[in-house]
């Protein structure tokens, strides 16, 4: 080719007849991959998101060599996990990580970041947390209030920094990031939102005057992705993301045992719903609580419950957001910042607010009636100590017509709104949400009248009244750079992990306990196993059900990879206790996996399978051990009857099981734990659903007579005709007169009467 051909081709850009620059590569069609692991989050690891306190010499606390000021976490109710999703245009590429812990920091992002490029990728993370306050802590570098060292705020919540623990959560995210990277496929993608999603509450009554009272964000927003053929036409639903704001608090400060808690309720049964991995995104849930429309439910059932109720309409959403055919060249788009958070990059005056940020802020000015704004010249704050890394991390990022904008710590309703605002400006764009939680934690972003007016979130948030309208402004400002190359980002110092827990050899080979015996529906399966050191990872634990020659895994849903389901709790039970003897030369690492049967549990053959690691005689071996086998029997506990008049001689009789609420024991949840009825108070029992029920029936003041009574399921009721029948009627069933949908039947003879009028 002439110099003269080559000059027009490369358009003035080469400034003579040098090499000719390649061209920029051309956006193809999109590209997702998707994968869960387990996090790396050993068994007596504390939890972080509440003040639990130095409780470590309380009655029946193991110790753990994971724990040093908080609770030693004592097993799980759901396996703590990485979800990634991995999207590609050919030209831009980046990977959003889910993680079931209170938040994120920007060590523990750079963690994941850097042991990615380890494995051979450079594509950018996106690290959010879905906020339960339930799952592993202990990875937040210290920030030391100054002039008292020993004061560490941050591990008020997340109890003291451990390097080891942060890098063994920091390669399980890496790994979840690499596996969706090297699973992509091509796809297309839909987008559905649901304006009015009634499973959050308004938590802070500060800023009612501001805002009104029940001011917070229901919108449910559902990605969709769908995997293509050659010709970009769907061909099957591969996973989605599920944007919601709402707080991980359903259980308290005592529970003992890790749990994805509300968040983690919604993803798991609205993935089940769809048969595909949706991806938690939390929302601005700095301000909303989770409502779980308990009826007398409480911990782990208010948590199914909330999962289960939520499920249908987020498959509905689901199914709204089909995609069309694929574009030949995907929109995807990454831009990110890490602008400095100094006093004055903050628009702070000298002496306005603590130079490196400041906690406490306003102590004992709590309050919600009558609101009050404080003027800043009044706030006081404890000025935190200067840290090494000043600075935070946003993000905005683009897929098609989905925009969404990341907030490095707990955003409120409000300051939310004024980030969408900013993402208004983005053409071609359908939807905008903003993810909370992500890159960085910096407390509660507000508003500034918001933040003025106090409380706990300004209490523990140490950037003040400006910070929110900064992260904004940053927003903003990436916002008009989308579609450029983004700035090289201020990575911080890595701290090395220079020495690592041993794991405690097994003084027992893996083999089980006893054997669980035949049960019938509504008791407890519980297969004892000794196995290895958490150390060594956390066993899995899965239930199986016999089919034809072989065992099948329960539920058998595509979405549920062995062991992380939410049908088994797991707990661990040391001898001698870490507490009793820390320096053992080994532990009798004792496993107990407790499946509590519901009254719909098909009945048939089962068994529990355990797969883990464990140390022996000098070795580590890996072991999968099935418990016995057992069978598993409809029920005939049904044990109570009531009835009522429908008037025009019409009845309704409710046919109950036992009460199943949940039991503590020492504050440790022993019992119920499953949800058994959705619109029954525990404290009263499940309803026999299904079926039918035989009784003698007997008016007031008329003969007895033989009635059946059928399921009616929109009255939820069992309901019958009797010519005569109303107040004070009278209804006897004899044994076995019950007979519900599943089977279950009565073992004694029930009665009732109708209530008077």
């Amino acid at each position: 080719m002439s110099c003269w051909a080559r000059a027009v081709l490369a358009v003035a850009l080469l400034g003579g007849c040098g090499p000719v620059k390649p061209a920029d590569p051309s956006p193809g069609p999109l590209r997702v991959g998707v994968a869960t692991l387990p996090l790396d989050a050993p068994v007596g690891l504390p939890m972080g998101g509440y003040s639990r306190g130095p409780l470590l010499n309380a009655p029946g606390e193991p110790g753990s060599a994971w724990a040093q000021t908080f609770p030693a976490t004592r097993g799980l109710q759901t396996l703590p996990t990485a979800r990634a999703i991995a999207v590609s245009n050919g030209v831009t590429t980046f990977v959003v990580v889910r993680i079931d812990t209170a938040l994120t920091t920007p060590s523990l992002r750079w963690r994941a970041q850097w042991t990615l490029r380890e494995l051979g990728s450079d594509a950018p993370l996106l690290v959010e947390a879905t906020h339960t306050h339930a799952g592993p802590a202990r990875f937040f570098p210290p920030a030391p209030v100054d002039g008292v060292s020993q004061f560490d705020p941050t591990a008020s919540s997340l109890d003291t920094y451990d390097a080891e623990a942060e890098a063994r959560l920091g390669r399980s995210m890496a790994l979840a990031a690499k596996a969706a990277l090297d699973g992509m496929v091509s796809a297309s993608m839909g987008v559905h939102a649901v304006a009015d999603f009634r499973f959050n509450n308004d938590r802070r009554c500060e800023n009612d005057d501001l805002y009104g009272p029940g001011y917070q964000d229901r919108t449910l927003t559902v990605v969709r992705f769908d995997a293509v053929d050659g010709s970009g036409s769907p061909t099957r639903p591969l996973a989605g993301f599920l944007h919601y704001a709402m707080h991980g608090t359903i259980l308290d400060d005592d529970n003992s045992l890790f749990s994805t808690d509300a968040p983690g309720a919604m993803e798991t049964w609205a993935s089940d719903a769809v048969g595909v991995p949706l991806l938690y995104l939390q929302g601005a849930a700095g301000d909303v609580s989770p409502s779980t429309g308990a009826r007398g439910h409480t911990e782990f059932q208010a948590m199914e419950r909330l999962g289960r109720m939520a499920a249908p309409g987020i498959a509905q959403a689901f199914a709204d957001a089909k995609p069309g055919p694929a574009p030949t060249a995907a929109t995807v788009q990454w831009y990110e910042v890490t602008p400095l958070t100094t006093r004055e990059s903050l628009g702070y005056a000298r002496g306005e607010f603590p130079e490196f940020g400041g906690i406490g802020c306003g102590l004992g000015a709590e309050g919600c009636a009558p609101p009050k704004e404080i003027a800043p010249k009044d706030l006081v704050c404890l000025p935190l100590k200067r840290r090494a890394y000043n600075v935070t991390d946003v993000v905005v990022g683009r897929i098609g017509g989905f925009l969404f904008a990341s907030m490095p710590g707990e955003p409120t309703t409000a300051i939310a709104e004024r980030a969408k605002e900013q993402l208004s400006r983005v053409e071609g764009v359908t939807h905008r949400v903003v993810v909370g939680y992500a890159q960085d934690h910096a407390g509660y972003i507000l508003e500034r009248p918001d933040y003025l007016r106090l409380g706990y979130e300004p209490y523990v948030s140490p950037w003040g009244y400006r910070f929110g309208e900064f992260v904004v402004k940053v927003i903003g400002e990436a916002v008009d750079k989308l579609g450029q190359k983004p700035p090289p980002l201020v990575e911080p110092a890595r701290v090395e992990v220079t020495s690592r827990r041993a794991a405690v050899p097994s003084a027992v080979e893996p083999r089980e306990e006893g054997a669980v015996g035949p049960l019938a529906r509504l008791e407890t399966a519980r297969f004892r196993f000794h196995g290895g050191d958490p150390a060594l990872g956390t066993p899995q634990v899965w239930l199986e059900r016999q089919e034809g020659g072989g065992f099948a895994p329960v539920p058998a849903s595509p979405v549920r990879t062995a062991g992380l389901g939410l049908e088994v709790v797991l707990r661990y039970v040391p001898a001698p206790t870490f507490r009793e003897a820390p320096d053992a030369g080994g532990r009798d690492h004792l496993w107990v996996a407790e499946w509590e049967t519901l009254p719909t549990t098909p009945v048939g053959r089962y068994w529990l399978v355990a797969k883990g690691t464990a140390s022996v005689q000098g070795a580590e071996r890996a072991f999968e051990l099935p418990s016995a086998a057992f069978d598993v029997a409809a029920s005939s506990a049904v044990v109570r009857l009531e009835a009522q008049s429908l008037g025009g001689g019409k009845l309704g009789l409710v046919a109950l099981f036992p009460p199943n609420p949940t039991v503590r024991d020492g504050g440790v949840v022993v019992a119920g734990v499953r949800l058994r009825d959705p619109f029954m108070d525990p404290n009263k029992g499940a309803q026999a659903e299904g079926g039918s029920i035989t009784a003698q029936v007997t008016p007031t003041g008329g003969a007895a007579q033989t009635v059946s009574f059928l399921w009616d399921a929109s009255a939820r009721l069992h309901v019958a005709t009797v010519p005569g029948a109303g107040p004070m009627t009278s209804v006897a069933v004899a044994a076995s007169g019950v007979t519900d949908g599943a089977g279950n039947t009565n073992a004694t003879p029930l009665s009732a009467t109708v209530p008077p009028n």
